[in-house]
């Protein structure tokens, strides 16, 4: 049996300076493998995942916009992502 599993993790909190509209962003990624060896086949799966959450921030610099324009904005984007893959081995004896 092999089990494996890698995640990483990467973000920013911090405002662009000079800008009206949430800047910060996060990634998120999982990768997950398992494989098992039985007497005549061999199976594995894995499923990766990320999940990526970004604000939209560019504003048009020839406008002016008002506070409430501003405040009526939803910058957030939010991105999800799945693969599941399988694989199944005979072996032939011969």
């Amino acid at each position: 049996m092999i089990l494996a599993s890698h995640t990483k993790y990467s973000a920013s909190k911090e405002n662009i300076n000079k800008t009206s509209l949430n800047s910060t962003f996060s990634n998120f990624s999982m990768a997950t493998f398992f494989k098992q060896q039985e007497r005549y086949f061999d199976w594995k799966v894995r499923l990766d995942a990320t999940q990526n959450n970004y604000n939209w921030y560019g504003l048009p610099t020839d406008k002016a916009f008002t506070d409430n324009t501003i405040k009526s904005i939803n910058e957030a984007q939010k991105h999800t992502h799945l693969k599941l893959e399988g694989a199944l081995v005979f072996m032939i004896l011969i």
